[in-house]
């Protein structure tokens, strides 16, 4: 079995609504640098039940973390 890993660039966003974290396939489609595109995927972090700073995966890429919602 192998992993392949998809890199995802991220965006936290603060707003009256809640914080969100967007993310995007290349770092060029993020608003700072096209505000005209939209993000992949965003998540509600209302909605996060924890956070893993490291991911638990030891085949995981440096600068990984995991993220567990409802």
């Amino acid at each position: 079995m192998t992993n392949s890993w998809i890199k995802r660039y991220f965006v936290l966003y603060n707003t009256s609504q809640g914080h969100f974290l967007a993310y995007y396939s290349q770092y060029w489609e993020s608003p700072l640098y096209n505000p005209e595109r939209n993000e992949r995927n965003i998540i509600d972090l209302c909605k996060v039940t924890f956070i893993r700073a490291r991911s638990k995966n030891r085949d995981a890429p440096a600068f990984s973390f995991d993220v567990a919602t409802i």
